[in-house]
């Protein structure tokens, strides 16, 4: 969830958004690039442009329990560039709490 707290078009209510990949640039210890969709979703009625045209805000930010649709399951994608000397996979569609942290990858036959 975030919020913004500055400028005043923020209307102070926090929106849920979905973090789907990140910045390696060092831009600032937190940065998060918004569409104009959740830039107007911070503001009060009818001030959603004034406030997509600020282009920084000032956020408080927390992490929420994702909520996905019933019977969504979990899936891997092998991403693309992958060989047998690196792997690159990709977690999606995680059912229910969505909190992957970490993940281990063990051959088949592997004890």
């Amino acid at each position: 969830q975030i919020k913004c707290q500055k400028p005043s078009p923020c209307s102070d209510k926090p929106i849920t958004i979905f973090i789907t990949d990140k910045n390696y640039e060092p831009i600032a210890p937190y940065h998060i690039d918004l569409s104009g969709k959740a830039f107007g979703a911070m503001a009060p009625p009818g001030k959603e442009q004034t406030l997509r045209s600020f282009g920084e805000l000032e956020l408080q930010f927390r992490r929420v329990r994702c909520k996905y649709a019933p019977g969504t399951k979990i899936t891997f994608h092998v991403e693309k560039g992958s060989n047998p000397n690196y792997l690159a996979v990709l977690v999606k569609f995680v059912s229910d709490d969505g909190d992957v942290v970490q993940m281990d990858i063990q051959e088949s036959k592997s004890p």
